[in-house]
């Protein structure tokens, strides 16, 4: 089995920051995590997912690894820690800060975008913060994961 571990969006108004979704692919019964080609950064945005999908969490990885591990025969497990919560706006959008194609940050954009609305800094920082907690709540979940796969 393969172990997919990472960040999502919360799209459950329940889950909180650094709060755990896991999910099995292929996926037993219901859908807990879905994924999107690009980032959904806003609450209204998020609202819209879960009211569609009924999905839980969102991330942009999951599907596209679960297919190739599928066509290998291979099961995954996908384990996602909350970074932005349904109810939170990424403070900067996505793009502007992190070059999708390249899966790097951008951090000469980011610069210039932060100069050019600095009440977006303070948010910006608190949300790097809250990404390094959240770092950490999904380091123990996926210890919990891999106990779980042990005693299997």
């Amino acid at each position: 089995m393969l172990i997919s571990a990472g960040f999502a969006g919360g799209l459950d108004p329940k889950l909180k920051l650094g709060d755990t979704v896991a999910a099995e692919f292929p996926a037993p019964g219901t859908r807990r995590l879905i994924s999107r080609p690009h980032p959904v950064e806003t609450p209204a945005e998020k609202a819209a997912l879960h009211r569609e999908t009924g999905a839980q969490a969102v991330d942009m990885e999951s599907e596209a690894i679960a297919a190739a591990c599928g066509a290998a025969g291979i099961p995954m497990l996908a384990v996602r820690a909350i970074s932005d919560p349904a109810d939170t706006a990424l403070p900067v959008p996505f793009a502007v800060w992190f070059d999708i194609a390249r899966q790097r940050p951008r951090p000469a954009a980011l610069a210039a975008h932060l100069l050019a609305h600095p009440g977006k800094i303070l948010p910006f920082a608190k949300f790097l913060r809250a990404i390094s907690r959240t770092g950490t709540a999904l380091a123990f979940a996926l210890d919990g994961a891999i106990r779980g796969l042990e005693n299997h």
